[in-house]
């Protein structure tokens, strides 16, 4: 007979044996159940990453059409940059505006306006990447545009002055577009000043705005309500920065408003260093006309023309200049309200039809001479039709 003890040895063995075996069958199935779930966090981890990737990429593709690259970087490395508040630094700061806008944008239909806007636009945010600059404000048709902020760096000055080249010769490219869709030329002023300014986010915790303030802002901005179509006036607190590298050809005197005193600007021409940065030179020759024309025109503040109307002659025309006789005042004096630099609307009379009026011509005057009650003004904005017209005009004389 067998041994009983023997009998539970060998029923406890194959008990172990059999636990033993099941132990194998759970360590098998836990670690196929944790290679899956390791290729399920992996997998779940690339997601994330892709995910974070993909709205890292789009936030900074949001952001980056409103602020530079750059700044979009600063922000998103440190919580710290998104606090509100700033510190001096040197910039430069460009400002650009297109002449006789607003006035044109309130007889188009809004959707032109907007095609326009865009166009024109567009067009100028590549040249300002292009040069690095950092778009701080973008209102209708202005532009302003900081060089050394938020980096400040050794050639700050002399990209603001070459990036402000290049957009003037960029708008050929726009005004092609115009030509194309049958919309009126535009042409654009740009103003630069360099000087310390307060640069940080500006605002409350709910809105901020990464911005430059202070007086030298401030300046570029009067400096630039100065200039004509396809001109670019720099301070001499820029023109210091890069005098030997830049053409000038032009100092004129001008009393900002703020400011007591006159202050010299310089139209700037040319990048020396760079052949291809140059303003064309326009030449403009005025002719004398056989008989005068009669000219209707009323003064522009802040870009709103005024109520009143007067009435003089255009006694010389080119095809973007004119020499204007103004009627005098009823004290009998030269009407002083028309200094340099002063905006105009114009209508002229054609002919002696009563009806045979131009369409408004926006223009600027660059000088008066009260001893012959006479400006020389600059056409900034004129329809097609008209600037064919006086062309066609000047061509005759």
């Amino acid at each position: 007979m067998p041994d009983l003890d023997e009998g539970r040895s060998s029923n406890e063995l194959l008990q172990e044996i059999s636990a033993l075996k099941q132990e194998v069958a759970e360590l098998k199935a836990a670690k196929v159940e944790l290679e899956l779930l390791q290729d399920v966090t992996t997998s779940l981890a690339d997601d994330v990453l892709t995910d974070l990737d993909q709205r890292n990429r789009s936030i900074r593709s949001i952001f980056g059409r409103y602020m530079t690259e750059e700044v979009v970087s600063t922000l998103l490395a440190s919580p710290a940059a998104l606090k509100l508040g700033g510190e001096r630094q040197t910039v430069s700061v460009l400002v650009a505006d297109l002449r006789g806008f607003t006035a044109l944008s309130e007889r188009l239909a809004a959707e032109d306006v907007l095609k326009m806007l865009n166009c024109y636009l567009g067009q100028m945010t590549e040249v300002i990447g292009q040069y690095d600059g950092t778009i701080n404000d973008l209102t209708g048709d202005g532009l302003m545009v900081l060089f050394g902020a938020p980096s400040v760096r050794q050639d700050d000055a002399l990209r603001a002055v070459s990036c402000a080249i290049a957009m003037q010769l960029t708008m050929s490219q726009v005004n092609q577009k115009m030509k194309e869709w049958q919309l009126p030329q535009l042409q654009m002023g740009i103003g630069i000043n360099t000087g310390e300014a307060v640069v940080g986010n500006i605002g409350s915790e709910k809105h901020a705005k990464y911005s430059a303030i202070g007086k030298h802002v401030n300046l570029a901005y009067r400096i630039e309500s100065y200039t004509v179509g396809g001109q670019v006036l720099i301070s001499e607190q820029t023109l210091e920065q890069v005098r030997s590298v830049v053409i000038v050809d032009e100092r004129i005197q001008i009393i900002p408003k703020g400011l007591s005193q006159p202050i010299t600007v310089f139209s700037l021409k040319a990048i020396q260093t760079d052949g291809s940065l140059a303003l064309p030179l326009e030449e403009q020759l005025l002719k004398m006309l056989p008989h005068p024309l009669t000219v209707q025109y009323a003064t522009m503040q802040a870009k709103q023309v005024s109520p009143v109307t007067q009435q003089g002659q255009l006694l010389r025309l080119s095809s973007r200049e004119a020499e204007l006789r103004l009627r005098q005042s009823e004290a009998g004096s030269f009407n002083l309200a028309i200094s340099a630099m002063s905006d105009l609307k114009l209508n002229l009379r054609w002919s002696d039809r009563p009806d045979d009026w131009s369409d408004d011509i926006y223009a600027k005057v660059l000088s008066n001479n009260t001893a012959s009650d006479t400006v020389f003004v600059y056409f900034t904005l004129i329809r097609p039709a008209e600037a064919d017209r006086i062309k066609k005009f000047y061509e005759r004389l």
